[in-house]
C-alpha cells in the first residue's frame, strides 16, 4: 500500500518541451511523476523521443484523451461507444505505434467526469483522475482509484516573498496523500504558444520552474515522496 505522506504529481496536455526542461529537477530530487498526454496529433517526432526519455527515467506515461474532448458532454450526447472509438481507442493505438503500450491511467479532460464516463472508461484504465481538492488517507486510496481528485499546483496558497507551501506540513501532520497537477511549466516571462493544440492558457494554469523547484524542495524538507500514478496500478 502507498505510504503517507506522499504527493502524486502530474503534467497534463502536450507541453512536452517545457516538461522536458523540468526533467533534470525531477532527477535531482528523485521525484517520480506522471505525464498525461493529449492532442496526440500535435506531438512531433522530437517530442515523442522526449517522452521516451520520461519513461526511461522512471516516470509514468498516461492518457488525457486523443483530442482533449469533454467526456461528460460527448458521452451524454453520443454514447460510450462513439467516445471510445473517437477519443480513446484511436489514441491508444497511436501510443502503441509510438512504443507506449499498457497505458493504465487516464485523466478526464477539463476534469469533466460523470457516472456514465466512469462506467465507460473503467474497463480500460486502472485509475481515473478528475479535478478537485482532497487529502487522502492511506486506506482511502484503493477505494477511490476510479475517482481520484487532483488539485492544480498553480492554485496552492503561496506567500509572495517566501512561497511557503503550508500544505506540506499538513500532509506530514495528518498522514495524508495529495494528488496535484500542472499544465504549462517554464519561465514566467516566456510562455510560447504550443503549435495548434489549444488556445493560450490562463495564468492560473501556468506554473513556473521556480514554483516546481520550491515544491520539490519542500518535499525534501518534509520527507514527502513524489510518486507517479504507476504506483497505483494493480492495487
Amino acid at each position: 500500500m502507498i505510504k503517507a505522506p506522499a504527493i502524486f504529481f502530474s503534467f497534463d496536455d502536450d507541453y512536452i518541451e517545457e516538461w522536458y526542461a523540468v526533467l533534470p529537477l525531477l532527477n535531482e530530487y528523485n521525484a517520480r511523476v506522471t505525464f498525461y498526454l493529449s492532442y496526440l496529433d500535435c506531438i512531433d517526432d522530437d517530442e515523442w523521443q522526449m517522452i521516451k526519455e520520461f519513461k526511461k527515467a522512471g516516470h509514468t506515461i498516461a492518457f488525457h484523451g486523443k483530442d482533449h474532448i469533454n467526456p461528460k458532454k460527448f458521452i451524454s450526447e453520443n454514447g460510450c461507444k462513439k467516445y471510445l472509438d473517437k477519443e480513446i481507442l484511436s489514441g491508444i493505438e497511436i501510443l502503441k505505434e509510438r512504443g507506449f503500450d499498457n497505458i493504465r491511467n487516464f485523466a478526464y479532460p477539463y476534469g469533466r467526469d460523470s457516472l456514465e464516463a466512469k462506467k465507460c472508461l473503467s474497463p480500460y484504465f486502472d485509475t481515473l483522475r478528475t479535478v478537485d481538492y482532497y487529502l487522502y488517507s492511506e486506506n482511502e486510496i484503493r477505494n477511490n482509484l476510479k475517482q481520484i481528485k487532483s488539485f492544480n499546483l498553480a492554485k496552492f496558497p503561496i506567500k509572495h516573498k517566501d512561497m511557503k507551501f503550508k500544505i506540506f506540513a499538513r500532509l506530514v501532520k495528518e498522514g495524508k496523500i495529495l494528488f496535484t497537477h500542472i499544465h504549462r511549466s517554464g519561465s514566467n516571462t516566456d510562455w510560447k504558444m504550443k503549435k495548434k493544440s489549444i488556445k493560450k492558457l490562463p495564468k492560473e494554469l501556468r506554473t513556473s520552474l521556480q514554483i516546481i523547484q520550491k515544491a520539490l524542495l519542500m518535499g525534501e524538507k518534509y520527507n514527502i515522496k513524489f510518486l507517479s500514478m504507476g504506483e497505483l496500478n494493480g492495487l
